[in-house]
């Protein structure tokens, strides 16, 4: 039975083998190498590129894998583990992903442990197939709710270079939750445009993202609430750079990626008087 990995060094080709014939890949070969490369250290954990090679080929064997792993550091650890990141992530890959239609990664190990908050992801690498439970104030969340993402901006999208790819692959769903749609809008918008830039262009975007949410599904959502909710769901975004910033491993890397964040939210909930909406509603 596979064990959930703590650090790279765990990631032996023979922990691979015992991966990948649990996920029915390989049945009669056996990972001969294994080369780690770090793709990037998140505040929650690392994600690194698992180069393998076989002792004889197989056609479902997996010559490249993306593998995340929760932080050796303790504090960011149990931060992934109050929130509910690690453990929503797996959750999602293991429950949610084949049931929406979306270009996700293949996942081929999803694996939570409660009480220490280790986790191991295993997903397909790009190069082969181009892939928290929520704070306690969502209770307040009314309808419509769709499957947020929760950390939704360029840095968790990857765009394609080539026309036989999806054009946009979306991963690192370790906030993944029911809520608003409004949230991932706002936090988008917020983060990945230019400030005068997202207030030019915001409501019409809203808007076309109102209709499109209204065709595929959606029911008794006027545009007015939409707006509403819009307005007072920007607040999203600072409440999550604060809360993280203040919270996980510092980094150069990451202090300057939350001042940043905050900065932005700062801006976007101040223009829409979020905090203002949100009294008035509680």
């Amino acid at each position: 039975m596979t064990t959930i990995a703590h650090t790279p060094e765990d990631l032996t080709p023979a922990w691979f083998t015992d991966m990948l014939r649990g996920a029915k890949r390989v049945t009669d070969s056996t990972v001969d190498t294994v080369e780690i490369d770090v793709v990037g250290t998140g505040q929650l954990g690392s994600l690194l590129r698992a180069a393998l090679s076989y002792d004889r080929p197989e056609p479902d064997a997996p010559h490249s894998v993306i593998v995340k792993l929760a932080s050796t550091d303790d504090g960011s650890r149990a931060m992934g583990v109050r929130t509910g990141a690690y453990e929503a992530e797996v959750r999602f890959y293991q429950q949610i992903a084949p049931t929406i239609r979306m270009d996700l990664p293949d996942c081929y190990y999803a694996a939570f442990d409660a009480q220490h908050g280790w986790t191991t992801l295993v997903l397909t690498a790009l190069i082969e197939r181009v892939a928290p439970l929520a704070p306690k104030w969502i209770r307040g969340w009314g309808t419509p709710r769709v499957v947020q993402h929760g950390d939704y901006r360029l840095d968790n999208m990857l765009l394609a270079t080539r026309s036989d790819v999806p054009r946009i692959t979306v991963v690192d769903w370790q906030t993944v939750k029911l809520g608003p749609p409004t949230i991932d809008a706002s936090y988008y918008l917020g983060v990945c445009l230019p400030i005068e830039e997202r207030r030019r262009h915001e409501c019409d975007l809203i808007a076309e993202y109102h209709g499109r949410l209204i065709v595929a599904g959606v029911r008794d959502w006027s545009w007015d609430d939409c707006w509403l909710e819009y307005r007072t769901q920007s607040i999203y975004g600072l409440y999550m750079a604060l809360v993280f910033g203040a919270q996980v491993k510092q980094t150069e890397r990451g202090d300057a990626m939350f001042a940043m964040a905050t900065r932005v939210y700062a801006d976007l909930a101040l223009d829409h008087d979020a905090a203002g909406l949100l009294e008035q509603q509680l």
